[in-house]
This record gives structure tokens, sequence and C-alpha cells, in this order.
């Protein structure tokens, strides 16, 4: 199959309804492990139109056609109560490696199920075919969601939405704002939708996984990223150290980490500053940058003269010890983050050590380090970035 999906559907009174669905007793030989507690999603229609004489647009509402399963009960009580609804249809493509991976959604809220049509194809004539049912959704709110791209459209109102109805011009949630607000929520949607498919594409350690400590201010907003700061976490760490000590020794001087992501010895990848918000990890120039840093010493022994008069770099040269060339897994893990960063925003072109670009400042730093420069002109070879100008 080049395209499979599945279902999250959850009741106001049932509660989760799609609970065990993808099990042996409930599918037989054809049930998913990985998709336990979602319905199989067979076919999914959902349209949209409008008439030059329409006010607003006229929503088809969602069928969906699915095996009969362990929800086919929980679902026809649903439709006798009209029990309220929410879901989320996931759909599936096959990406270069040939595994699966999530590309598209459908959310929706306050739904009711308005028809079920039962199904067993002629067992002579379509012996191949299964017994399915099509249901029938209309609902109060939607969400569409392209997760690689992070660009999402919704609609929502309060009056119910029978099958065939008109969305009104404005619905009422609309008329108390104005469209600027508006469309200030929506951007905020997107942005915290590509954060949050950043963490999920490269199986980030989230910050509430690592027990992470909460910002001390408000932190300032960022978005529109066009460069990446490449960092190490110098002297003062190991390569055993944790993200959890960089943020604690950061908050003595900044309102909490000041890098977006932290990547381990072992190629794992930590959630630092959340992406929506601007870095603290280059002097009076983290607009628009993503700041990595490589938890360990990637200096040089004595790569670096002390220079007494400057004193915010005198600190990166003490290089008592370093943790040498950075090992493949890091190289590996760099290489995934940086390449889906760079999908998710188009405008990157540009990725730097942070001392190329303290040089442009007219600063002097000594991170990431000599092996950290290599590592760092080796990815812009690879991945075919720009160095900082």
């Amino acid at each position: 199959m080049a395209h499979v999906s599945y279902l999250s559907l959850t009741g106001e009174k049932q509660g989760l309804i799609s609970s065990g669905c993808n099990t042996k007793d409930s599918m037989g030989n054809r049930y998913q492990e990985t998709h336990t507690n979602e319905i199989t999603v067979l076919e999914c229609q959902y349209s949209m139109s409008k008439l030059p004489s329409q006010p607003g647009i006229k929503h088809g509402g969602i069928q969906i056609t699915k095996p009969k399963d362990k929800a086919s009960p929980l679902l026809a009580t649903a439709f006798a109560k009209q029990e309220h609804l929410e879901g989320t249809i996931v759909f599936y493509r096959t990406n270069e490696k040939g595994h699966y991976e999530k590309h598209y959604a459908i959310e929706f809220q306050k739904a009711v199920i308005t028809g079920i049509s039962i199904s067993l194809p002629h067992t002579v004539h379509n012996n191949s075919e299964e017994m399915h049912e099509v249901i029938t959704l209309n609902y109060k709110g939607i969400q569409i969601i392209h997760f690689p791209c992070g660009t999402m459209a919704s609609d929502g109102w309060e009056i119910a939405n029978y099958l065939g109805a008109n969305t009104p011009i404005a619905s009422p949630l609309q008329q108390t704002k104005s469209l600027r607000q508006l469309a200030k929520e929506n951007s905020e949607q997107i942005k915290k939708q590509v954060m949050n498919s950043v963490l999920k594409e490269c199986d980030i350690v989230r910050r509430s996984e690592w027990n992470a400590k909460p910002s001390k201010n408000q932190l300032a907003d960022d978005w529109d990223y066009n460069a990446i700061a490449l960092h190490h976490a110098g002297n003062s760490f190991s390569s055993e150290s944790t993200v959890s000590e960089i943020q604690t020794e950061h908050l003595k001087k900044y309102d909490d980490i000041g890098y977006h992501y932290a990547v381990n010895y072992e190629g794992k990848i930590f959630e630092g500053r959340p992406l929506i918000y601007k870095g603290s990890h280059i002097y009076k120039a983290n607009s628009h940058k993503i700041g990595i840093v490589m938890i360990g010493d990637f200096s040089s022994r004595g790569e670096a003269e002390v220079k007494l008069n400057d004193m915010s770099s005198w600190a990166d040269h003490f290089d008592f010890s370093d943790d040498g060339q950075v090992p493949e897994k890091m190289h590996n893990a760099l290489t995934s983050l940086i390449k889906t960063l760079c999908k998710k925003f188009p405008k990157i072109k540009t990725l730097g050590g942070h001392r190329e670009f303290a040089v442009i400042l007219g600063q002097t730093r000594t991170c990431p380090g000599d092996y950290g420069i290599e590592e760092t002109k080796l990815l812009r070879k690879d991945l075919k970035l720009q160095e900082p100008k």
C-alpha cells in the first residue's frame, strides 16, 4: 500500500472508542500492533465546495470506510445517543527509506455520527473483500495539517453543522476577534506544529522528559530562521555532562538554556529552548539563528592563547582537557537534525560554528573548538550549506 491511515476517536461519554481496535481479537490476523488504540481507515472522503452565490463554504462532512471491529458497536451507540466525538485521522506515506512517515492529518471536534452503512461484499464474486462499514460524521470544528511543511487550515462554528449546511460567513468566534488576532493565533498554531514535528521526526527528548526547569522570565519570540550556529559545551562540560547541567549553568545569567537543541556522544538529541523563542547563544546576534550544542569539549589542547583583555572569551582558552573528534553517532544525529530543520525552514542557507559568526561581529571566540569547526565544515559540505558572511 502506498498510503495508510488510522483514526483515534474519543467519545464524550464512552471515552476512547478506538481503544484496542487494532488487536487480534478485534481485527483477526490483519491487525497492526503499532496502532493498537487506533481504527484502521480503508477509505476517507472529505469535501468542501462553494458556489459564487453562496456566502460561505459548504462542508460535506467526513465519510470513513473501516473494517468491522471492536469499535463497531460503540459507534452504533454513539450514533443512537448522538454522542459528541473528537478524533484525529493520521495519513502515512512512504519516505525515501521505504518507511512510513506521518504526512497529513484531519482533526475534528464536537462531531456527531449522521449515518452508518454496513456492507458484506458478495462472498463469491468478491471473495477477497471483507465486511466493512461506512461512518459519516459532521462536526463543529476541523483542522487540516500537513506535518512535513507545518501548514494548517482550520474552521469552526457553534451552530451544529449538518450534512450539506453552509459555513457561516463569520463564526461566533470570528465575530469577537479581529482578523489580525485570528491571523496571529493561526500563525502561533503553525509554529508550534512545526516545532513539534521536528521533535517527532528526529526522536528528540522533550524538555518534560529530561525535567527541564521553567524559564525565569517570558522569552522573546523568534521565527523565520535563516542560519544554524553550532556550539560545543566547552571545557566546563565533558562528554558525560547532561543537558540539565548546561541549563543549570545558563540559568545563572540567562532566562533559560541558550541553545535550541543539544546532542550527546550517543547521538541522542535533546530539546533545549523551545524553537518558537529566540536563543541566547551568540552575543547580540541571536535573531533568526538556531543554536545547536554538542555536549563535550571539542577544542584541541592549547589551540588558543589566553587573552586577558578579552574576558568574554577568556574561559574558552583553558584547554586542560578535550574530547577529541566528533564521534560518528553525534555526527549522524547532527546530520539528521540539520536536514530536518532545513526542510522546515527553506530560508536556512548558512551553517557556521560560533567562532565564525563571532568574527563577523568583531568578537573573539574559540567555540566550537578546532574539532568542532572540522565537524561544521564537514556538515556544511555534505548538506550544501554556506559559511557565515
